[in-house]
């Protein structure tokens, strides 16, 4: 469960708004489907995994989690 807000998921995005990916651009590859996979480099408790799938989704993409919050 998510402890944003969908107002404040949609101000964080407005924020990034005014910016663009500059590799996105240049390499042409805006329209081009895409996965991420988002993995700790060390152990260490896992926070906002919810919060991550909801600006994901917000965006349109479909979001998976396979862990929650709050493990190790």
């Amino acid at each position: 469960m998510s402890v944003l807000m969908d107002g404040e998921l949609e101000s964080l995005l407005r924020e990034d708004l005014p910016h663009f990916d500059l590799t996105t651009l240049y390499l042409g590859i805006s329209e081009e489907r895409g996965t991420a996979r988002l993995v700790a480099r060390s152990k260490g408790v896992l926070a906002g995994v919810e919060e991550a799938a909801a600006v994901y989704e917000k965006v349109g993409a479909s979001a998976e989690c396979l862990m929650r919050s709050g493990l190790e």
